[in-house]
């Protein structure tokens, strides 16, 4: 196999060139704001959508501190409330009379 160097076409000119780079780079900005705008939040509505027709609800209470962005989907009422403290990789646990109660929240 020879070494082959990239070499333009001699009968084109560098700005033209450059012109196409240009138009390459901007065809693959167009590509990532589309996919911003329409791509993402199609996503993010078709996973909503999902988790409430499988039977979870949103638990805005199991917020980790410093977190806002992270929300918590239960299948279970009693699964959703305000922690009096978070141990391990962030699982809530809340007192329940003289008991702690602490539930596994990963998915694992």
């Amino acid at each position: 196999m020879k070494n082959k160097s990239f070499a333009p076409e001699s009968t084109m000119s560098p700005l033209a060139f450059r012109l196409g780079a240009l138009a390459l780079v901007v065809i693959m900005m167009l590509m990532g704001a589309f996919s911003f705008i329409y791509i993402v939040p199609a996503i993010m509505i078709l996973t909503t959508v999902t988790l409430l027709n499988r039977g979870y609800t949103p638990c805005p209470k199991l917020l980790i501190s410093g977190s806002a962005w992270q929300l918590f989907w239960v299948n279970d009422k009693n699964a959703c409330f305000k922690p009096t403290r978070y141990i391990n990789d962030h699982w809530p646990c809340k007192m329940i009379g003289e008991q702690e109660v602490c539930i596994q929240v990963d998915g694992r």
